[in-house]
């Protein structure tokens, strides 16, 4: 893990300030040179992973960017979501070096993987070796996504009205209120859209 040191103080300005000039850093990487001898077989690593920090010192947001296989296939891990990006994605646009203000997008960590050992660590897991109560769990979301998209299908075709009788309308114009929320005295009706 390498941790490019995106945060420092200024003493000029006496205030903390992100460094967000432009550092490119390798797929592959020989880290020959910088190890012991006893290290000399296994010094070439590849690059699996990319945490990323967009914002400033004072706000802002970490995402990553990793490889879960061997193979060449980024995914973008954000938040709820996870997407697959192309290599350029999680590697050149994370450089830094483009800034607008305060706002910047860098790369804040990288993750080497050796590779003598890279088939051990990103080896195929099997179902037969999951946990019986990860795949209930995973079960469980599942069901509840697809139960979520359907309220959601359904609701698409649906709008919620509230009845707002005269007598509430008199009864906020006279006591100068703006708004029509009564939750304990509403009554919502559902119409469809067409």
């Amino acid at each position: 893990q390498l941790h490019l040191r995106r945060f420092d103080f200024d003493y000029d300005l006496l205030q903390q300030v992100k460094i967000s000039d432009k550092f490119e850093f390798p797929e592959e990487l020989d880290m020959k040179d910088y190890l012991p001898e006893t290290y000399k077989d296994c010094t070439k690593y590849s690059l699996f992973g990319v945490i990323v920090h967009s914002g400033s010192v004072y706000m802002g947001h970490y995402y990553s960017f990793l490889r879960t296989t061997t193979g060449k296939q980024w995914y973008e891990f954000n938040d709820t979501t996870v997407t697959k990006v192309e290599p350029d994605q999680a590697i050149k646009s994370n450089f830094g070096g483009r800034s607008s203000g305060y706002y910047s997008v860098s790369a804040y960590i990288l993750l080497y993987v050796r590779k003598d050992v890279q088939d051990v660590i990103y080896e195929q897991v099997h179902d037969d070796i999951v946990p019986q109560h990860l795949k209930e769990y995973a079960e469980r979301i599942a069901a509840q996504e697809a139960s979520e998209e359907a309220a959601f299908e359904k609701s698409e075709n649906e709008i919620n009205a509230t009845i707002i009788t005269e007598e509430r309308i008199v009864h906020n114009i006279q006591q100068m209120e703006f708004g029509f929320t009564d939750k304990e005295n509403e009554t919502i009706i559902k119409l469809p859209k067409d």
